[in-house]
């Protein structure tokens, strides 16, 4: 081998060592936004009607921050926030000691309300 040979090694050989660890310090900096953003969204959350049906459904909010897409859930929380069935919502969630897995229909989010439910009950 030529001296040629073994500097260009050495240059690719720590070329590669840099590009290593520009991965994994972007990969940690991307999870810690991730994890910032979902805290955000789950204070969002806490202020609408929907994470108390969700808790009241038996729907952890932390399975459901980390399972549902960021899309999904901005969609669901606008559909809550956009509800005209407050005193029904309320009321359900008021009287939660009762089985109100199947009395949900005035609720915008029905249908993605019982696909969770049903998603959690085939991983049990």
């Amino acid at each position: 081998m030529n001296i040629l040979s073994v500097i260009i090694a050495g240059i690719l050989g720590l070329l590669m060592v840099v590009y290593i660890t520009l991965l994994f310090v972007t990969i940690i900096f991307n999870v810690k936004i991730a994890e910032n953003y979902r805290q955000g969204l789950a204070e969002k959350l806490d202020e609408l009607r929907l994470s108390s049906m969700l808790d009241v459904m038996g729907i952890n909010i932390n399975t459901y921050l980390h399972s549902e897409s960021i899309l999904d859930i901005r969609r669901q929380m606008a559909q809550c926030s956009d509800c005209q069935n407050i005193d029904a919502c309320d009321e359900t969630i008021k009287n939660h000691d009762s089985d109100i897995s199947d009395d949900i229909s005035f609720c915008n989010n029905e249908d993605e309300i019982k696909t969770i439910l049903q998603r959690k009950s085939k991983e049990e």
